[in-house]
C-alpha cells in the first residue's frame, strides 16, 4: 500500500565550515525518473553488520555499498526511479551527486565526518546531498579495521525524514508489512538540509522471536553498540562436557549427589577450565562451550547457565561459605558469582590485557556484592525488577536505586555498566495490554547519566503493544527527550490509516489505564494476579471501551486493508480475558 506523506523537515541544524552549500534545492527524482547518482567509496569500508556470502554460505561484513543499495532500492521502491550507484573515481564531472559514507569526493568537497560514536550527518553541498557517518579507526574496541558506524543509520534517518518511509515492524515473510511506503514522484531536499544525530544510549539491542536477519530490523530499531559491547547471556550452558572426567567439578547436591549440568563455581578446577576454554576459543582450536555468549574482540562474557540460582546451588563447604540467604532471592548468591569473576577477572588481566570481563547481574545475584570488583570488569545488570512497572512510585524508586548501587561498584564509569531490561516481565501472565511509553520514557532519563544503554527482552505481551514498545524503546535511546505523544501520533496516522484517529484513542485510552492507575496494593515480584490486573487497571467498562473502539477501528478500514489483522488475536483475548475475571466466568 502506497501512502502519501509530507516532507519531514531536519529538527537540528549543524554548520559546517569548508563545504560550498547548494545554490538551489537538490532534485534527486523528476517525475520518476533518476536525476542524481549515488557515490559511494572506491574501496567501501565495512559497517557492524553481516550477511550471508552467497559462494561461501558464511558470514562476510556488510559495507557502505550495502547501504547504498538499500538506499537504491527503497528510493526506486517509493519513487519507481532506480539510481545508479557508482564508486567514487567514476563519478562524472557534472550532475547531481547522492554520497553515501566517506569517499575521495565527500573529502574533496570537505565535507566532515560525524565525530561521535554511531553518529550521522547528512548534508547538501555544491553537486547534491551527502550522507555522512561516523568512521571508527582500527584499533576500536579491539577490530583490527575501520568500521563506518553511522552512515547505515543516516540512510534510514533519510529515508525516514527526506523520502517520507516509516518503519514499524518488520515480518520475516511479508516484509512490506510495517513499512510505510511513500509516492514520490519528485523527491528533493532543501538547499540548506543540515542534520547531525548521535544515539544517546551507545548500546542498544532488541531480540523478537523472528529477528532474523538483523540487518532487516535495523531500519525499525537502529540498534547499534558505539562501545562495541555484544551484551552478556548465559554463556556456562555446555560446561557438563568436563564433568566426566572431573565429577567433582559439578555442583553438590543435598542428598550428596552431583548435578550433570551446573559447576561448583568455588573449585579451583573450574577456573582452570574455564580459562582453558577461553584460550582455546581465540587460538581457533575448539569451540566455546556455551551457546549463548562467547567471548568476542573485547568482551569476555561470564554467566551460569539459566535457572543455575533455583536448582544448581552446590553446597559444598567452600560454595556454603559465599552464601547469604538474608539477602533474600536476588542477592543471596552474589558473592559467591562475582568471587568466581573476580577471579577470572585477574587472570584475564595477565593473560588477554586488553580484554575485558563482563558478567550479568541475574537472578539471585542481580544485587552487588559485598566486595570491591576489578577494574577490568563491566556489569549487564537484568532487571528483574522489571521497568515495566516503573509506574508505580515505590518501584520506580527501587530500579533507579540499584543502578546507582551498580554504579558505585564500577567506579561511577557509564561505560562500565549495562542494562538487560525485560519487557515480559509481568506480560508472561497476563493478557492485559502493558503500553508505559512515558514512564519507559522517566526510567531512560533517569538513568542515562550512569548507563550505556540497553538490551530490551521481550515476549509475552499481545505483539501490538510489544512491537510498538520495542520500536519506541529504540526511539528514546537515540534521544531520552523525544516526544512521545508525537511519535505514537505519527504511527497511528501513518501505520493504520483510515484507523488513525481511533487507534489513537485506544493508545489513550491504555496509557491511561496503565500509566495513572495506581495499585490498591504493593508487589515484590512482577507476577501481578487477574484480579489485580481487571480489578483496578482494566475494569469491564475500560474493557468494553477498548472493544467499541476495536470494532470501529476495524470498521473504518477496507476489507482487504490487513494492517490491522495482527491486532485482532491479542485484542479479542484480552476482551474474553477480562470479561472472564470481571463476571466471575
Amino acid at each position: 500500500m502506497y501512502i502519501k506523506l509530507p516532507m519531514a523537515l531536519a529538527s537540528c541544524l549543524f554548520a559546517l565550515t569548508g563545504a560550498a552549500v547548494a545554490a538551489a534545492p537538490i532534485t534527486l527524482v523528476a517525475n520518476s525518473k533518476p536525476a542524481a547518482i549515488i557515490v559511494v567509496a572506491d574501496e567501501p569500508i565495512a559497517i557492524p553488520l553481516g550477511k550471508r556470502d552467497t559462494e561461501t554460505r558464511k558470514s562476510v561484513p556488510m559495507t557502505q555499498r550495502d547501504a547504498a543499495e538499500e538506499l537504491q532500492a527503497l528510493i526506486e521502491k517509493a519513487s519507481g526511479a532506480r539510481l545508479e550507484i557508482v564508486p567514487a573515481a567514476q563519478a562524472p564531472p557534472k550532475g547531481t551527486l547522492l554520497l553515501v559514507g566517506r569517499s575521495a569526493l565527500s573529502e574533496k568537497y570537505r565535507l566532515a565526518l560525524p565525530t561521535k560514536p554511531e553518529g550521522l550527518r547528512i548534508v547538501t553541498f555544491a553537486r547534491g546531498v551527502a550522507i555522512l557517518g561516523e568512521v571508527a579507526p582500527a584499533g576500536t574496541a579491539n577490530i583490527a579495521h575501520e568500521l563506518d558506524r553511522g552512515t547505515l543509520h543516516g540512510v534510514h534517518e533519510f529515508l525516514e525524514r527526506i523520502v517520507g518511509y516509516r518503519f514499524f515492524i518488520h515480518i520475516a515473510n511479508d516484509p512490506d508489512f510495517g513499512i510505510v511506503t511513500p509516492t514520490v514522484k519528485t523527491l528533493t531536499v532543501p538547499a540548506d538540509y543540515q542534520l547531525e544525530l548521535a544515539p544517546d544510549f551507545p548500546f542498544r539491542a532488541v531480540a523478537f522471536p523472528n529477528y532474523h536477519p538483523q540487518r532487516d530490523w535495523m531500519r525499525v530499531t537502529r540498534e547499534g553498540a558505539g562501545t562495541g559491547f555484544r551484551g552478556v547471556n548465559h554463556s556456562d550452558s555446555g560446561f557438563r562436557r568436563y564433568f566426566k572426567d572431573h565429577p567433582d567439578w559439578a555442583a553438590l547436591r543435598a542428598d550428596g549427589t552431583r548435578d550433570p549440568v551446573y559447576p561448583c563455581y568455588s573449585h579451583p578446577g573450574v577456573l582452570r577450565a574455564r580459562l582453558q576454554a577461553t584460550q582455546e576459543f581465540y587460538d581457533g582450536k575448539t569451540p566455546w562451550f556455551g551457546a549463548h555468549s562467547k567471548p568476542g574482540p573485547k568482551w569476555i562474557p561470564f554467566e551460569p547457565a539459566d535457572i543455575w540460582d533455583l536448582k544448581g546451588l552446590c553446597l559444598c563447604d567452600r560454595c556454603e561459605t559465599r552464601y547469604q540467604p538474608e539477602r533474600g532471592r536476588f542477592g543471596k548468591q552474589s558473592n559467591l558469582v562475582f568471587r568466581h569473576g573476580v577471579e577470572y577477572a585477574a587472570e584475564i588481566a595477565k593473560r588477554w590485557p586488553d580484554k575485558r570481563l563482563c558478567l550479568l547481574a541475574y537472578e539471585g545475584h542481580m544485587l552487588p556484592p559485598d566486595f570491591a570488583i576489578p577494574d577490568n570488569m563491566d556489569v549487564e545488570v537484568c532487571m528483574m525488577w522489571s521497568t515495566t512497572m516503573g509506574k508505580e512510585p515505590y518501584w520506580h524508586e527501587r530500579n533507579p536505586r540499584l543502578m546507582r548501587d551498580w554504579s558505585k561498584k564500577v567506579g561511577g564509569k557509564r561505560e562500565r555498566l549495562y542494562v538487560w531490561d525485560y519487557f515480559c516481565w509481568p506480560a508472561f501472565w497476563t493478557e492485559a495490554p502493558l503500553f508505559f511509553p512515558h514512564n519507559l520514557q522517566k526510567w531512560l532519563q533517569d538513568t542515562h547519566a550512569i548507563s550505556s544503554g540497553e538490551f530490551v527482552c521481550p515476549g509475552g505481551n499481545p505483539p501490538q503493544y510489544e512491537i510498538v514498545m520495542a520500536w519506541l524503546w529504540h526511539r528514546l535511546m537515540w534521544d531520552r527527550n523525544a516526544d512521545v505523544d508525537a511519535l505514537l501520533r505519527d504511527q497511528c496516522m501513518t501505520f493504520f490509516g483510515p484507523a488513525g484517529k481511533t487507534t489513537e484513542q485506544v493508545y489513550a485510552t491504555v496509557i491511561d489505564r496503565y500509566e495513572n492507575v495506581r495499585w490498591s496494593r504493593k508487589f515484590e515480584e512482577t507476577y501481578i494476579p487477574p484480579d489485580q490486573m481487571y480489578g483496578e487497571t482494566y475494569r469491564l467498562e475500560v474493557v468494553s471501551k477498548l472493544k467499541k473502539l476495536f470494532e470501529e477501528a476495524l470498521a473504518a478500514c477496507p476489507k482487504d486493508y490487513y494492517w490491522m489483522a495482527p491486532m485482532r488475536p491479542g485484542w479479542l483475548q484480552h476482551f474474553r480475558f477480562g470479561r472472564l475475571h470481571v463476571e466471575g466466568g
